[in-house]
C-alpha cells in the first residue's frame, strides 16, 4: 500500500489537502483567541493602506477580504494560512516531478519539508509573512522550470506569471527579494537559463513586477523608518563597538540558525538514502540544469549573508529569516542523490512512515499545546480569555464601545475578533487615531493588561498628552479571569477604564497624536512580548 502511495500524485496531493484542513478545524475549534501575528493580522486588517508597518501589505490585504467574507475570527486566519502552506508543498512536488518525470522523487523532495522545523511546527505556531514568502519561493521556482521547458503555449504569459510571483513574494516580505537575486544570479550561470533572462519577453515579467510594486514603494519612500525600523534594530540587538566581536556574533547566530534550519533535514537524508548506489540515474540534460540552479541559490543566498555578518552589523539571524531560502533544501538533496532514493524503496516506505507520524504528531501538538498548558506550567496566548474580557467591558457600561485603545496589538487584534463593531486603536500602531476623531463622540474605553499602576498612567498619558490623567479618565476597574484550559485558580487580570470628553479647548479630541505619525511608543512590544502575566 506505502508503494502505490509513493507513486500516486494523487494520493500525495490529495493527502496533503486532508492534513491542512485538518489543521485548520484543529485551531480554529482549540481556542478563539489569537496568537503573535495572528492578533497582528485581526488589528491591521481594520482599514486598507498601502503599508503598515515593518512588514509589506499584501498578507494583510488578502487577510483584510477574507474576514469580509467569513467575519473576522480563527477561521479566516487559519484558512488563509494553511492555504499557502499546501500550495508551498504543492508547488515544490510539481516542479521536482516536471524535472525528474519521477513521482517517488518529488513525493522525497516535498515532503522532505516536514524535517525543516520552522516550516513543519513553527509555521502553524505562529508566522504569517514569512509563510507566504516560503509559498513564493517554491512558486518562483516552478515558474522558472516551465519556463525553461518551452512548452508553454503562451510563453508571454509564462513572463507575466512571472514577474507576478516577484511582486506577490516582495509584497508578501522584504527579504524575498534576496530569493530573487539568488535566483537571478544562479539562472545567469547556467547555459540553459541564461536565456530566460536576456529573453525580450522577460521585459514582461520586469513592468508587471514594477507596476505591481509602485504604489508600495511611493509609501516606503515616506515611510523607510518605520518600513526597515524593527528588522535594523532586532538584526544590530546585541551589536557592540568591535567589528571583531560582531563579526563572531553574526558568525555564530548564522550557522546556528542554518544548523537549527537543514540539520535534521540531511541527518534524516543521510540515515535513510545515502548508501552506495550504481550510478543508473539519469543526471544528464534534464536533471542536471535544475540542480546546478538550486545549489548555485542556495550558495548566493549564503554569500549574501555572509556579506551582512562582514559589515559587522548583522550580528542576530532568527530562524524564520531563512526558512524562504532553506525550503529547497530537501528538493536539492533529491536531485543531487536521486540514485540513491530510487535504489532504497524499503527506505522510502520506512520514511514516508515517519513522516505520516510526524503529522499525526504535529496536529496533536498544535492542540496540546494551550490545552496542556496547565501541566506544562506554560500558558501561551490561546489560553488568554479575551472573549471575557469583551464581555466584561459591554457589561460595565451595557454598551458596546465605539472605541477601544490598548497597548500594544496582541491586545488590541483580539479585541478586534471579540467586539467587530468596535474600532480598536493601539498604542504600539503608528496610526494611533481613526482617521475622523470627531466621530468619536460614544463610548471610548482604555483597555491594558499592565500589572503596573505606573504603566497604566503613562499609557493614559500617552493617550492624551495635553490633558492630566485625572481630567481625561474614571478610575481604573480590574478584571480578574480564569485562564483558557488553566488549573483551578488560574487567572489573569486586565484592566480598562472609561475615557471622559476633554476640556472644553479640545472638545472633539481623544489624543494628541497626528495620524501617520513617526513616533513609537515607549511601551511597544518587541517579538519576543510574553501574554499577560497569571495566577496559578
Amino acid at each position: 500500500m506505502m508503494e502505490r502511495l509513493l507513486q500516486n500524485r494523487t494520493s500525495i496531493l490529495l493527502g496533503l489537502g486532508i492534513y491542512f484542513a485538518l489543521h485548520v478545524c484543529v485551531r480554529s475549534f482549540v481556542s478563539p483567541s489569537l496568537g503573535y501575528d495572528e492578533s497582528e493580522q485581526a488589528f491591521l486588517s481594520q482599514r486598507i493602506a498601502w503599508g503598515y508597518n515593518s512588514q509589506p501589505p499584501l498578507y494583510t490585504w488578502i487577510q483584510a477580504l477574507l474576514f469580509q467574507i467569513l467575519g473576522c475570527n480563527t477561521w479566516a486566519l487559519a484558512i488563509f494560512k494553511n492555504l499557502l502552506l499546501l500550495l508551498t508543498y504543492v508547488f515544490l512536488f510539481v516542479a521536482l516531478e516536471r524535472a525528474t518525470g519521477k513521482v517517488r522523487l518529488a513525493a522525497v523532495g516535498s515532503l522532505g519539508m516536514f524535517t525543516i522545523p520552522q516550516i513543519a511546527w513553527e509555521s502553524h505556531r505562529d508566522l504569517s509573512h514569512t509563510v507566504a514568502a516560503t509559498c513564493m519561493t517554491c512558486a518562483l521556482f516552478y515558474c522558472i522550470l516551465r519556463l525553461a521547458d518551452r512548452k508553454l503555449t503562451r510563453p508571454a504569459v509564462g513572463y507575466v506569471l512571472l514577474g507576478l510571483v516577484v511582486a506577490a513574494g516582495i509584497l508578501f516580505k522584504y527579504n524575498f527579494a534576496i530569493v530573487v537575486a539568488g535566483f537571478i544570479v544562479a539562472a545567469a550561470s547556467i547555459t540553459e537559463y541564461r536565456p530566460l533572462l536576456f529573453n525580450r519577453k522577460m521585459w514582461l515579467a520586469v513592468a508587471t513586477a514594477a507596476i505591481l510594486l509602485m504604489p508600495h514603494c511611493l509609501w516606503l519612500m515616506d515611510h523607510a523608518q518605520i518600513a526597515s525600523g524593527k528588522t535594523l534594530q532586532t538584526l544590530t540587538i546585541d551589536r557592540s563597538d568591535y567589528w571583531i566581536g560582531n563579526l563572531w556574533l553574526g558568525s555564530r547566530a548564522l550557522i546556528l540558525s542554518t544548523i537549527c534550519c537543514c540539520g535534521l533535514t540531511v541527518l534524516v537524508f543521510s540515515v535513510f538514502y545515502l548508501r552506495k548506489a550504481p550510478d543508473t540515474y539519469d543526471q544528464g540534460k534534464q536533471i542536471l540544469p535544475v540542480r546546478l540552479l538550486i545549489e548555485r541559490f542556495l550558495l548566493v543566498i549564503l554569500a549574501i549573508l555572509l556579506a551582512m555578518v562582514l559589515t559587522g552589523h548583522a550580528v542576530e539571524f532568527k530562524n524564520r529569516w531563512l526558512q524562504p531560502f532553506v525550503c529547497l533544501v530537501p528538493a536539492y538533496l533529491v536531485l543531487r542523490f536521486g540514485d540513491h532514493v530510487l535504489q532504497r524503496p524499503k527506505a522510502q516506505r520506512v520514511a514516508m512512515g515517519m513522516t505520516l507520524a510526524t503529522m499525526l504528531f504535529l496536529l496533536v501538538a498544535v492542540i496540546v499545546r494551550p490545552v496542556a498548558a496547565n501541566l506544562r506550567g506554560k500558558y501561551c496566548w490561546l489560553n488568554m480569555p479575551y472573549d471575557k474580557l469583551a464581555l466584561a467591558i459591554e457589561q460595565q457600561w451595557q454598551s458596546t464601545p465605539q472605541i477601544i485603545m490598548t497597548p500594544h496589538m496582541r491586545l488590541g487584534g483580539n479585541l478586534c475578533v471579540a467586539m467587530p463593531n468596535t474600532t480598536i486603536i493601539s498604542n504600539d500602531s503608528e496610526t494611533l487615531l481613526p482617521t475622523n476623531p470627531k466621530k468619536a463622540i460614544g463610548l471610548v474605553v482604555l483597555v491594558t493588561d499592565q500589572e503596573s499602576a505606573q504603566d497604566r498612567a503613562q499609557f493614559a498619558k500617552r493617550v492624551a498628552q495635553e490633558a492630566t490623567v485625572n481630567d481625561m479618565t474614571e478610575p481604573w476597574i480590574p478584571v480578574e479571569l480564569a485562564l483558557r484550559y488553566g488549573t483551578e485558580g488560574a487567572t489573569t487580570t486586565y484592566y480598562y477604564c472609561r475615557l471622559l470628553r476633554l476640556p472644553q479647548t479640545h472638545p472633539n479630541r481623544i489624543a494628541n497624536v497626528p495620524e501617520n505619525t513617526n513616533h513609537k511608543s515607549s511601551l511597544e512590544p518587541t517579538k519576543g512580548i510574553q501574554p499577560p502575566s497569571t495566577r496559578r
